[in-house]
């Protein structure tokens, strides 16, 4: 069973890695603000976001929260 555990790990691991990617290409073309740039805050519920936290002169923040979408 833990087996299956660690694979499913893997799979989730892997497509927040892509989704990242995607999103931070798409914001870039969205905003003209270089890809490399984005960091994903991942504390939905909480106020505070370690990437924010850095002192910083541009920072551009978006929360994204999952919504259902109707068929």
């Amino acid at each position: 069973m833990q087996l299956v555990t660690w694979d499913y790990q893997k799979r989730l691991a892997a497509g927040r890695a892509e989704a990242f990617e995607f999103m931070g290409t798409a914001l870039s073309k969205l905003t003209n603000f270089p890809a490399g740039n984005y960091a994903a805050c991942e504390l939905a519920n909480v106020t505070l976001c370690p990437p924010l936290d850095k002192s910083s002169s541009h920072v551009r923040a978006a929360r994204v929260l999952p919504t259902r979408v109707r068929a």
